[in-house]
Protein backbone atom coordinates (compact mmCIF):
# COMPACT_ATOMS: atom_id res chain seq x y z
CA UNK A 1 0.00 0.00 0.00
CA UNK A 2 1.50 3.02 -0.82
CA UNK A 3 1.47 6.17 1.28
CA UNK A 4 0.94 10.28 0.19
CA UNK A 5 3.90 12.74 0.89
CA UNK A 6 0.69 14.18 3.14
CA UNK A 7 0.81 11.06 5.25
CA UNK A 8 4.50 10.57 5.49
CA UNK A 9 4.94 14.02 6.45
CA UNK A 10 6.07 15.64 9.65
CA UNK A 11 3.80 16.69 12.75
CA UNK A 12 3.93 20.62 12.84
CA UNK A 13 5.10 22.35 15.44
CA UNK A 14 3.83 25.96 16.70
CA UNK A 15 6.72 28.24 17.38
CA UNK A 16 6.47 30.93 19.93
CA UNK A 17 8.46 33.78 19.79
CA UNK A 18 9.94 35.97 22.75
CA UNK A 19 11.52 38.93 23.45
CA UNK A 20 14.45 37.22 25.87
CA UNK A 21 15.26 33.83 27.25
CA UNK A 22 15.48 34.52 30.84
CA UNK A 23 19.20 33.89 32.92
CA UNK A 24 17.22 31.57 35.21
CA UNK A 25 15.94 29.61 31.38
CA UNK A 26 19.26 29.38 31.02
CA UNK A 27 21.22 28.20 33.66
CA UNK A 28 18.12 25.54 34.35
CA UNK A 29 19.17 24.14 31.03
CA UNK A 30 22.83 24.67 31.52
CA UNK A 31 23.16 22.55 35.19
CA UNK A 32 20.51 20.47 35.08
CA UNK A 33 18.53 19.57 31.95
CA UNK A 34 22.34 18.88 29.46
CA UNK A 35 24.79 18.87 32.62
CA UNK A 36 26.86 16.56 31.02
CA UNK A 37 27.13 17.77 27.07
CA UNK A 38 27.48 21.28 29.37
CA UNK A 39 30.56 19.83 31.05
CA UNK A 40 32.19 18.51 27.66
CA UNK A 41 32.12 21.38 25.92
CA UNK A 42 33.17 23.47 28.75
CA UNK A 43 36.60 21.43 29.10
CA UNK A 44 36.32 21.73 25.30
CA UNK A 45 36.67 25.36 25.60
CA UNK A 46 39.86 25.41 28.41
CA UNK A 47 41.96 22.69 26.32
CA UNK A 48 41.38 25.48 23.43
CA UNK A 49 42.22 27.98 25.07
CA UNK A 50 45.03 26.41 27.09
CA UNK A 51 46.85 24.59 24.02
CA UNK A 52 46.11 27.72 22.27
CA UNK A 53 48.65 30.11 24.61
CA UNK A 54 50.84 27.44 25.06
CA UNK A 55 51.43 27.44 21.44
CA UNK A 56 51.57 30.95 20.48
CA UNK A 57 53.07 32.23 23.61
CA UNK A 58 56.34 29.73 23.45
CA UNK A 59 56.48 29.60 19.82
CA UNK A 60 58.75 32.62 19.58
CA UNK A 61 60.69 31.26 22.56
CA UNK A 62 61.16 28.71 20.34
CA UNK A 63 62.05 30.46 17.37
CA UNK A 64 64.35 32.24 18.97
CA UNK A 65 66.00 29.85 21.50
CA UNK A 66 66.16 26.81 19.43
CA UNK A 67 66.66 28.05 15.65
CA UNK A 68 68.00 31.07 16.08
CA UNK A 69 66.04 33.47 14.42
CA UNK A 70 66.08 36.87 14.72
CA UNK A 71 63.33 38.68 17.10
CA UNK A 72 62.62 41.29 14.54
CA UNK A 73 61.74 38.01 11.74
CA UNK A 74 59.23 36.09 14.40
CA UNK A 75 55.72 37.38 12.79
CA UNK A 76 56.48 36.19 9.58
CA UNK A 77 56.71 32.60 10.89
CA UNK A 78 53.40 33.54 12.74
CA UNK A 79 51.61 34.89 9.29
CA UNK A 80 50.65 31.47 8.02
CA UNK A 81 48.40 30.75 11.84
CA UNK A 82 46.43 33.85 10.54
CA UNK A 83 42.65 32.86 10.92
CA UNK A 84 41.49 35.21 8.20
CA UNK A 85 43.05 35.46 4.80
CA UNK A 86 45.10 38.31 4.11
CA UNK A 87 43.42 41.04 2.82
CA UNK A 88 44.19 44.21 0.78
CA UNK A 89 41.30 46.35 0.68
CA UNK A 90 38.04 44.88 0.40
CA UNK A 91 39.81 42.15 -1.97
CA UNK A 92 40.90 39.25 -0.38
CA UNK A 93 43.35 36.96 -1.60
CA UNK A 94 43.03 33.36 0.05
CA UNK A 95 45.47 31.77 -2.89
CA UNK A 96 48.04 34.01 -1.31
CA UNK A 97 48.03 32.47 2.09
CA UNK A 98 47.54 29.18 0.56
CA UNK A 99 50.83 29.91 -1.42
CA UNK A 100 53.06 30.79 2.46
CA UNK A 101 51.66 28.43 3.70
CA UNK A 102 53.22 26.04 1.13
CA UNK A 103 56.40 27.81 0.85
CA UNK A 104 56.87 27.73 4.49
Amino acid sequence: MCKTPRQNALPKIKLKMRDHTPLREVARTLFFAYRQRSLVGLALMIAQAFFYNAIFFTFALVLTDFYGIAANQIGWYILPFRRRPISWGRVAWPAVRHALDAAS
